[in-house]
């Protein structure tokens, strides 16, 4: 839990230097889920990466979907897309959920990074880790 909430605190304070200086992409866009999911896994342990239950073990890749049937997983009853869905479903996923296209008006870099409070970050992290 320790090197999960360190994780947190340094991503958070990427998040917060990136805001101030206007340079926070898109948050529902491939790229920016990806750097957040490198980001928060860079400094994890090999065991942390490593992914068993179902039948499976592997090492996840952070920043990297799931891409091939050996990264099909579990997470207790919940079965999440197949990993030859992945990259469709968050493609889908940042179209489906740009500000703009949530009626938003279109918004400064600045405005966005403004609007991401101290949870989101984790929270995101979390549920992204969750589906793995």
């Amino acid at each position: 839990m320790q090197i999960e909430a360190a994780a947190h605190v340094r991503v958070q304070a990427e998040v917060d230097r990136k805001a101030a200086e206007n340079r926070l992409p898109e948050p529902a866009s491939v790229d920016f889920v990806r750097w957040l999911h490198r980001e928060f896994y860079r400094d994890a342990p090999q065991e942390m990466l490593r992914i068993t239950g179902a039948g499976r073990d592997f090492v996840m890749a952070p920043g990297d979907w799931r891409s091939i049937p050996e990264h099909d997983v579990a997470v207790g009853r919940h079965v999440p897309s197949s990993s030859e869905r992945v990259d469709a479903f968050m493609r889908h996923f940042e179209s489906r959920y740009r500000f703009a296209n949530l009626g938003c008006k279109r918004r400064s870099k600045s405005e966005i990074g403004k609007s991401v409070d101290r949870t989101t970050v984790p929270a995101f992290a979390a549920m992204l880790r969750k589906r793995r």
